[in-house]
């Protein structure tokens, strides 16, 4: 080993010393971060006015802490969605990795002192959020690092001409923002993508120079990310998230489970009260959006009396007093515009949707358990 190195080219030993240094800078900046986080992000524990005996069956309920834990993994999507904003409206080189980076971070210390106040963050659940957080920031700030430089120099000599290669990746860009709103990441097809990458797109068409980087670039980040993927793929089956998640209604409009198949009437309650059950995620908040509209009301969410949820509205927005604000972070794909987190009481849910319009805000997402 030691005369290997000793016979390696100068240039390749200072390019591994370099790359070793800056490794060890990442992973001691990460469990620095991890450290401040889990000291400095912790509620003061307090009984909810709100804990009433649930009336959804214990097998169906879900620990109150989890939709607060759940805005983190959004923030990625929502990071992914500015990402393609920008690059719609410019070139990824003008992107906020760093800020980005931040915001993911930040929002975390956020939601983990409002859950831990209402109740323990599992080791489990601990364990996640800081390996999908470390995720998002190798791989932003390695991204970063390139657009901001090499990828940025390309960009300049491009013009404002995007090459062939530029457009498959914003498709990509946009598919793939599209695809986390209801799809774990590690689902969407790395493998797919590269290989019709190089079978449609033309090789001829734009600078040349933009062209030949942006095909070395983005082959290695396509096969990095799907190899990764079936990595966390293999792990993730081991324990599947439910996908279905069940709530108590009332004034449940006629003909709503026919209207929309993906809402199961489980049981009637009596007194206009039903147990319905539907998929989670985006098609959740498309669910709850649809039956505030039509007057519907919820009374509980897999056992829950609070929730957390996030509108988009102009900075400076009036808040909305039927919600508790939790947070508000800048959107970069919407300069001007601010996502407000706030945690809402399940049975004034609805009611809260449809005050948002009057509010000049608009409802993002409603974070199930």
């Amino acid at each position: 080993m030691t005369r290997w190195w000793a016979r390696a080219p100068h240039w390749f030993r200072k390019t591994l010393k370099i790359a070793a240094i800056a490794v060890a800078a990442l992973a001691i900046s990460m469990v620095i971060t991890i450290a401040v986080t889990e000291t400095r992000c912790r509620g003061t524990p307090h009984l909810q006015a709100s804990k009433q005996q649930p009336i959804i069956d214990a097998a169906d309920r879900r620990d109150e802490v989890n939709s607060y834990l759940t805005f983190p993994e959004w923030s990625i999507v929502y990071g992914y969605d500015d990402l393609a904003g920008v690059m719609r409206a410019s070139s990824e080189s003008d992107f906020g990795y760093w800020q980005t980076i931040r915001g993911f971070w930040s929002g975390l210390c956020g939601v983990k002192q409002e859950a831990s106040s209402r109740g323990p963050v599992s080791f489990d659940y601990n364990s996640m959020l800081y390996t999908i957080g470390a995720s998002y920031t190798v791989e932003m700030g390695i991204k970063g690092l390139y657009e901001k430089t090499l990828g940025r120099s390309t960009a300049w000599l491009r013009g404002a001409t995007r090459t062939p290669e530029d457009a498959y990746a914003l498709q990509v860009a946009d598919d793939y923002a599209a695809f986390l709103r209801q799809v774990p990441w590690y689902e969407f097809p790395f493998g797919q993508k590269l290989w019709r990458f190089w079978a449609d797109t033309p090789l001829w068409g734009g600078n040349i120079i933009r062209k030949v980087e942006r095909r070395v670039a983005l082959t290695l980040e396509y096969g990095a990310k799907g190899m990764y993927a079936q990595i966390i793929k293999a792990l993730a089956g081991l324990n599947p998230a439910p996908l279905r998640i069940r709530s108590v209604v009332k004034n449940l409009p006629d003909g709503a489970n026919a209207a929309n198949k993906k809402i199961d009437v489980v049981k009637d309650l009596g007194n206009g009260l039903k147990v319905i059950e539907t998929p989670r995620y985006q098609e959740f908040t498309d669910i709850v959006s649809a039956l505030a509209a039509s007057g519907g009301d919820f009374v509980e969410i897999a056992g829950n009396a609070s929730i957390l949820v996030t509108a988009v509205a102009p900075a400076g927005a009036t808040e909305t007093p039927l919600g508790r604000k939790l947070f508000a972070v800048p959107i970069q794909a919407r300069p001007g515009s601010m996502r407000l987190g706030y945690d809402v009481r399940v049975d004034r849910l609805s009611e809260f949707v449809r005050a948002l319009p009057g509010a000049k805000q608009e409802l993002e997402h409603v974070y199930d358990y």
